[in-house]
């Protein structure tokens, strides 16, 4: 959300559509999906080991923050 936020990522015209990659997008809050649809399409999203779940309510791993900062520097 904060990178997304912080890069001014363009917000997809139809974000359910965009998170249907993932097999839990039910989990995602109806406040951030916008952005997050923003990320995932950015290619900021890092969801390692299984890129199909997004764990939206569980603290980020310091890896996984790495790999967010990064993908933001190269975008």
């Amino acid at each position: 959300m904060a990178l997304a936020s912080g890069l001014n990522l363009e917000i997809p015209s139809n974000p359910d559509e965009n998170l249907s990659i993932y097999e839990n997008k039910e989990a995602i809050p109806d406040w951030a999906k916008e952005k997050i649809a923003a990320a995932t399409i950015a290619g900021l999203v890092v969801n390692y080991p299984d890129v199909k779940t997004l764990n939206p309510n569980q603290s980020a791993t310091r890896a996984e923050v790495t790999a967010m900062f990064y993908q933001a520097l190269v975008k």
